[in-house]
């Protein structure tokens, strides 16, 4: 029996459906939103995907529509490894589908980590409450008699292991995330004081179980050693995600404390951070932010938070390489001009002199 990959779009997720099933289930589809890393939708077929493994005829689970209930429904067990919006999407679509097909099914979704929703929980901003809301649509996966459950403080790998998951299910999904760092490849990344990870620092201040020793090291990098000293902080960068860090650290707790970040990262962040510049290897058409993450940047002093967002109009022009401009005029250039006119209205807002 030929197991596929299928993968969806940015969580590294992998689906696995021996041949037989791969026929039986069809589409499934998911209209939810890419910025968290779902997928919009993914098909199930059988035309030439990767293959992950094969399994002997003598090794192979009886085929699922052999498998009768009392009630003459074909049942069908699935593993699901992590709950994430990954895991999560698959199961409520692939219960859904295999509903629809006349098979009763059993959904179990496994999690190393004692509570559910991956990233929703752990990666989303704090002052984001908004885009947390997808939790209300998980939390009715595990409230209703649906047949899907949650197993929580289970590390596939060392509590049991694929091959045993194989044994005792029909259909086995790989949702995990990615939960290593891609390096840059320069000098002093992985060896020099204060040097730290989005993902290490994101999953820190959401309150990871596995991040709290982050707190230490951060604490120590922003504690100026003299009085001269000052606050300095580089994010490398320009996606969302770099964004998200640059505002936690400008806001500080007064602007933090009634979002759900915790009570640790509060005490560390104190009033803010003095000053933080967020670096780029290429020009601000190329950036991967969005207009609304980098909109907040701009109403930081409307809020009054005590920061102001500095653009420098020169750096800007050097970004405007025949490549950009041709980017910025070029189908589906409206999103990246609009990003251009917010900027230079910025810098236009706050000007200051090269020294800064």
């Amino acid at each position: 029996m030929v197991y596929h990959k299928l993968t969806t779009t940015s969580s590294r997720g992998f689906l696995h459906f021996p041949i037989n099933c791969l026929r039986t289930v069809g589409s499934i589809r998911s209209r939810t939103p890419t910025r968290l890393g779902y997928h919009k939708f993914f098909r199930v077929a059988t035309a030439s995907p990767p293959i992950i493994c094969r399994w002997q005829s003598n090794d192979a689970p009886a085929n699922i529509t052999a498998i009768v209930t009392d009630n003459d429904k074909p049942k069908v067990s699935v593993a699901i490894v992590g709950s994430g919006p990954s895991g999560c999407y698959t199961a409520k679509y692939l219960q859904s589908s295999l509903h629809k097909k006349g098979y009763e099914a059993k959904l179990d979704i496994i999690e190393k980590l004692p509570t559910p929703y991956g990233l929703v929980r752990s990666g989303v901003a704090p002052d984001h409450p908004e885009v947390k809301n997808v939790q209300n649509d998980f939390s009715i996966l595990f409230s209703s008699d649906i047949g899907i459950n949650f197993k929580g403080n289970v590390n596939v790998g060392n509590d049991v292991t694929l091959e045993e998951l194989r044994a005792m299910y029909d259909i086995v999904v790989l949702a995990y995330g990615c939960d290593s760092d891609r390096k840059l490849g320069i000098p002093g990344e992985e060896t020099l004081r204060g040097v730290l990870s989005a993902r290490e620092f994101v999953a820190w201040y959401n309150g990871h179980p596995d991040y709290g020793h982050i707190g230490p090291l951060v604490e120590d990098f922003l504690t100026p050693k003299s009085q001269s000293e000052k606050q300095q902080v580089v994010v490398i960068g320009q996606g969302n995600v770099a964004l998200d860090c640059a505002r936690i650290m400008a806001k500080g707790r007064s602007h933090l404390v009634d979002t759900d970040i915790t009570s640790k990262a509060l005490d560390v962040l104190k009033d803010g951070v003095q000053s933080t510049v967020v670096l780029g290897r290429r020009g601000h058409v190329q950036g991967a932010f969005t207009i609304k993450e980098l909109r907040e940047l701009t109403k930081l002093r409307k809020e009054r938070v005590n920061a102001s967002f500095l653009v420098r109009s020169d750096e800007l022009d050097m970004g405007m390489t025949p490549a950009s401009q041709e980017e910025l005029i070029g189908p589906g250039g409206r999103p990246k001009s609009r990003i251009d006119k917010l900027l230079r209205e910025a810098a236009g807002r706050f000007p200051y002199g090269k020294n800064y």
